[in-house]
């Protein structure tokens, strides 16, 4: 049996082999960081039941992993071979599971991942930690060592992060729920928001579609219940931190390119009937102007005045826009408040959603030649994000299967090297019937989404399951931070560094060894 480290931005196949690994490795962290390990097992016979014990020595031992293998169809099109982190068909590593030991085929690398938090109050050093694998009386003994910073990761979160979590009936069915709103069910959702929390997501995505609350008639008039809204605040509460919310959508759409409609609560007598109704429907502003209304009072009255968003429709374009600006005008009068978030899929326009949408999440490669008006925004003191979905792809970063770790990783020092405040992506759990074997479900039109787009975590037994993708993004948030730290007495050295990593939105760090290394230049900056 043999056991070797591997960096935790690099891949690691079946047909992995060993070559080249140090004995012992070493790793950057400040204080209170999480930082990933791995090490790969290979057997020559199979075995099972062999186990791992991580040591931290003067620091917590770190929680161990195994990573699993998830099969890719296709790889991601229009996407270069040299840009790859693998040749689809093929097994690729993804979901991290919580084994008590490992089963290992002979000649089949198994990697392992080790995660480990650097306590705010350590002092700063070198702490060795050692990782046993063993079987029986074969033992292999590998040793880390960790450099500790003297600079504090803060616990505050500035990067604005949202991963759209779902919810719904095929998501239910993973926990066993059979009712939405159920005890059960916001047991599921307190368990996903936690998980989300501890990966330092800090803006949560109200279920779409519903309101976020409850809508009863009484002699022909409309009554609102927030009590769910209150519910989702109770919850987020326990996190014991700051967090914001997005939502309701106050449209809905049939597809990409079809209309715009508002569901909307038509009151006859004492029952409530949704209706999908056009924009323009008589019906449709008095409904707005009172929900607006009395949503914006109770986001105050909750003590949430500044942390609530709403959007009117996913990426509007084309003959949707006048129907957008309809709605945003309604939303602007009645709750101004309440500001406008928006995923953008255009590459101008930009007039149109100056005036109408006021927090801009552009799709990252479709606004590359509009920094200039991104910075303009920026400097009046406006928010603008960015998103990845489907695309980019290609040259581009994004969070795929195939793709290497270090696109997943670049997303967030691409935040900062832009100053863009905030990061969205639509699919944290939108899981197929049978994730670990389809990643890659259909999209309309003969299309599949690429392997990844659609979910960066998996359903577990009692939740949910990191990935090796989860993980590297919540590293990247991290490095945001310390950038923004630095950034804060030193602001020319943090760009300068970022710069050096990303500098285009195409031309970034390729090897983690030189990833590593800035942000090695980056701690020491900080320790002044």
């Amino acid at each position: 049996m043999k056991a070797w480290w591997v960096d935790s931005l690099d891949h690691v196949f079946p047909n992995t082999q060993p070559g080249g690994a140090p004995a012992e490795w070493r790793i950057a962290a400040a204080r209170n960081e999480v930082v990933s390990l791995q090490l790969v097992v290979l057997a020559d016979k199979p075995r099972r039941g062999v186990t791992v014990e991580a040591k931290g020595g003067f620091l917590p031992a770190p929680r161990w992993r195994a990573v699993g293998y998830v099969p890719v169809k296709r790889n991601t099109p229009e996407t270069p071979a040299e840009e790859l982190a693998g040749k689809a068909p093929g097994f690729f590593p993804d979901p991290l599971l919580d084994l008590g030991s490992l089963s290992l085929e002979p000649g089949q690398a198994q990697p392992v991942w080790l995660t480990l938090h650097v306590p705010p109050e350590v002092k700063p050093g070198s702490y060795r930690g050692t990782v046993v694998i063993a079987d029986g009386d074969d033992r292999v003994e590998l040793a880390y060592t960790v450099e500790v910073a003297a600079a504090v990761l803060p616990e505050e979160r500035s990067l604005k992060v949202t991963n759209w979590f779902w919810a719904d009936e095929r998501v239910m069915r993973h926990f066993g729920v059979d009712a939405a709103y159920s005890e059960s069910w916001w047991a599921m959702i307190e368990g996903f928001t936690r998980n989300q929390w501890e990966h330092r997501q800090n803006v949560f995505w109200l279920r779409p579609y519903d309101w976020a609350c409850r809508f009863t008639g009484y002699n022909g008039h409309l009554k609102i219940d927030f009590s769910r809204f209150d519910r989702w605040c109770q919850i987020l509460r326990k996190l014991g931190g700051e967090f914001r919310l997005e939502g309701p959508f106050l449209t809905a759409r049939d597809g990409y390119d079809a209309t715009f409609e508002i569901p909307v609560p038509v009151v006859v007598g004492n029952r409530v009937d949704m209706r999908r109704l056009r924009c323009d429907d008589p019906r449709v502003e008095p409904f707005l102007r009172q929900f607006l209304r009395e949503y914006a009072a109770h986001v105050e009255a909750q003590g949430m005045a500044g942390r609530v968003m709403i959007h009117i429709g996913d990426e509007p374009h084309g003959s949707q826009m006048a129907d957008y600006a309809r709605v945003a005008s309604i939303a602007h009068r009645c709750a101004p408040e309440l500001p406008i978030i928006e995923a953008l899929d255009v590459s101008k326009e930009y007039e149109f959603f100056d005036e109408h949408v006021d927090v801009w999440v552009p799709l990252l490669g479709r606004y590359d030649a509009h920094v200039d008006t991104i910075r303009a925004r920026r400097e009046a003191g406006k928010q603008v994000w960015h998103y990845t979905c489907l695309f980019p792809r290609g040259r581009h970063p994004n969070r795929f299967v195939d793709y290497p770790l270090l696109k997943t990783r670049v997303l967030h020092w691409m935040n900062y090297r832009w100053d863009l405040g905030g990061y969205l992506h639509w699919g944290w759990n939108a899981w197929t019937p049978d994730p670990f074997n389809d990643l890659e479900p259909e999209w309309g039109g003969g299309s599949t989404l690429p392997a990844g787009d659609a979910f960066i975590v998996y359903p577990g037994s009692t939740g949910v399951l990191d990935s090796v993708r989860y993980e590297q993004m919540l590293e990247g948030i991290q490095d945001y931070e310390l950038l923004k730290m630095l950034g804060d007495s030193d602001p020319a050295k943090a760009k300068a560094i970022a710069a050096e990593a990303v500098p285009t939105f195409t031309d970034y760090v390729r090897a983690p060894a030189r990833l590593r290394e800035l942000r090695g230049r980056l701690l020491k900056a900080l320790d002044g």
